[in-house]
């Protein structure tokens, strides 16, 4: 049984499309398309959200909610709330998505470099596939560093905003 929506809750069919356009661009990421309208209605959604409401309102199945809402959070994407009186789970889109989602990539990359320089250790350095870890490893460094300075200038603007 579908929880009944609220009013309040109706999509224009243009916030609809966009929630549709959100979920194609996560698709295009190797992100299930669900996860990224479920990102997309968040965004829009101007109050915390239940997985039953998601489900409603994207007219998909709870189960499906339940395992794109866990990579959300897992990636910064979402926050869970808890509303006063309430005892289920309600939902929002970060208000720092974009830093966490950055220092998320960040740790993934610090992984794969430790993963990388494990390779490299067991390879031999003139074969070809050393060559290419040696190749992943400073590409990774590479990535790092940008990423850091972007944050820490990102940091530094948004300070200076709020």
């Amino acid at each position: 049984m579908k929880p009944k929506i609220k009013k309040s809750q109706n999509i224009k069919p243009e916030l609809m499309q966009f929630i549709d356009k959100m979920g194609l661009f996560y698709e295009s990421l190797a992100i299930p398309r669900i996860g990224g309208r479920i990102a997309g209605l968040m965004l829009v959604i101007d109050k915390p959200i239940s997985a039953s409401e998601i489900a409603a309102i994207l007219q998909v199945s709870k189960s499906s909610v339940s395992s794109n809402i866990r990579m959300l959070l897992l990636s910064g994407v979402a926050e869970i709330v808890r509303l006063t009186g309430e005892r289920k789970d309600y939902y929002i889109f970060s208000d720092d998505f974009l830093i966490k989602s950055l220092e998320v990539k960040m740790n993934n990359l610090h992984k794969l470099g430790e993963i990388t320089e494990d390779g490299i250790s067991i390879l031999n350095q003139s074969r070809l596939s050393a060559r290419k870890l040696e190749e992943m490893k400073e590409w990774i460094q590479l990535e790092k560093k940008h990423n850091e300075q972007f944050l820490n200038e990102w940091m530094n603007t948004h300070k200076r905003q709020a």
